[in-house]
């Protein structure tokens, strides 16, 4: 880590941040997107960088740290571009860098896990308070608290669990064991995913609050999560030593796919009926992570990026499509169609880029347990009828001749077609982190 690659992944973004909330609408776009590009060019030239130590505290970047700001700094950029061109008036680009920075933050904090997970609590705040802002309906308010609400006690579980760790850690015999630290760092991670039963935030605010803050909470906090938990683990790695704890959390994973695809056929709100998809899409993530092995935390960080994709091509379609009655152009099919998209690859129908994204994390539990890869695939086939009779509900009469897509239209569709379409050639996204998940040193060598 460099005093300059330092400066491009936290002061740049803060100062661009505060710049953004005084200049006019186009200048402050422009400004946070020139401050994510200062983050990726960060994330670039830290690359076999000695630590850089400040106040006898150690700041580097880690192979996996690095994929994440990287792909973090993709979809904030997605992002931008969508609320620029559907003319949002949210604050979105003042509030987008410091988030990114505070992301960067507890990235390079790889030993002091306490001061990682605080950042990653700012950047939860940052996104609660974008939910509860963005839209003016008093719904999108009440899902903002509950988000904020969780969110703050999973931080707090999250924090309560490495103080536990450390002192398990320093008295192995003692009181405090390891299974009572895995529960409490699990509790904290549930909260912060929606992972069943502790899901209560995802699905209301897909239903309730506006497309940015979700997509904020799903695809940049998810997996800026992820990264901590793999940087917990490589300090913490007396964790995954007991197999009958991760046996529970592969089971964990296993009740989180089912529970979510069920509750996706139950009848109500379609956007409510996608959101319950998207809990079910994270059995995936944690069924793949808690087989601690190469392959399976490798598919899991790579689903992990695929789901934050579809989600945001979920949130943005199923949002312009529920507001499309107040345009003034005739309906025509294009958000139904990238809805229709989306779902199909986050579920995994083949050959889509959700199959790629899944095929690897079946594999690894099939090395543990056959059935369970048996049982998670019969639950993305659930969660997909599921997300098919939502969207046969949001379908409407589009008279032929068929209008020309508007410019929001086609940001979406080809949002859509990214989150399927990405995965045409797979090889090298799971090579690089696959590499990336091999000096994690904790992992089982398959």
């Amino acid at each position: 880590m460099t005093p300059v690659a330092l400066a491009l992944l936290i002061a740049l973004p803060l100062g661009a941040g505060a710049g953004a909330a005084i200049l006019p609408r186009r200048w402050a776009y422009g400004t946070a997107a020139l401050s994510l590009v200062a983050t990726t060019v960060g994330a670039l030239i830290s690359r076999g960088a000695p630590p850089l130590s400040i106040a006898q505290t150690e700041l580097t970047l880690t192979p996996i740290g690095r994929i994440e700001l990287l792909f973090v700094a993709v979809m904030s950029m997605a992002l931008l571009g969508y609320h620029y061109v559907a003319a949002r008036a949210a604050p979105l680009p003042a509030l987008l860098p410091p988030l990114v920075a505070a992301v960067s933050a507890g990235a390079l904090f790889v030993g002091d896990l306490l001061v990682a997970a605080s950042f990653l609590q700012l950047a939860v705040l940052i996104a609660s308070l974008l939910m509860i802002a963005e839209q003016p309906e008093w719904g999108a308010s009440v899902a903002g608290a509950i988000y904020l609400v969780l969110s703050a006690l999973g931080g707090v579980a999250l924090l309560f669990g490495f103080v536990l760790a450390d002192v398990q850690r320093l008295s192995p015999g003692g009181v405090v064991t390891i299974p009572f630290v895995v529960a409490t760092l699990t509790v904290g991670l549930a909260l912060q995913w929606g992972a069943a039963p502790l899901h209560a935030w995802l699905p209301n605010a897909f239903q309730r609050a506006g497309p940015a803050a979700t997509v904020l909470a799903i695809s940049l906090i998810g997996p800026a999560t992820l990264g901590l938990l793999l940087q917990a683990l490589a300090v913490l790695p007396q964790l995954v030593s007991d197999e009958r704890v991760n046996r529970f959390l592969t089971l964990g994973g296993l009740f989180t796919a089912a529970f979510g695809a069920l509750a996706s056929l139950a009848p109500g709100k379609p956007r409510r009926a996608l959101g319950y998809v998207l809990v079910s899409d994270l059995g995936f993530v944690l069924a793949g992570t808690s087989t601690y092995t190469r392959i399976g935390v490798a598919g899991a960080a790579l689903h992990m990026a695929h789901r934050s994709l579809a989600a945001f091509a979920l949130l943005a379609a199923a949002h312009e499509l529920e507001h499309e009655h107040r345009a003034t152009e005739p309906p025509a099919p294009y958000l139904w169609t990238a809805l229709l998209v989306a779902i199909a690859a986050l579920t995994g129908v083949p050959p889509l880029a959700g199959f790629a994204a899944d095929w690897a994390v079946l594999q690894a539990l099939s090395l543990v347990d056959a059935r369970l890869a048996i049982g998670l695939a019969l639950c993305a086939v659930v969660a997909l009828v599921g997300g098919l009779s939502a969207l046969a509900r949001l379908r409407r009469d589009y008279p032929a001749p068929w209008r020309a897509p508007n410019r929001i239209e086609t940001y979406v569709m080809g949002s859509a077609a990214v989150s399927a379409c990405w995965a045409v050639v797979p090889g090298p996204a799971l090579g690089a982190l696959h590499a990336a998940v091999t000096q994690l040193t904790f992992l089982k060598p398959f």
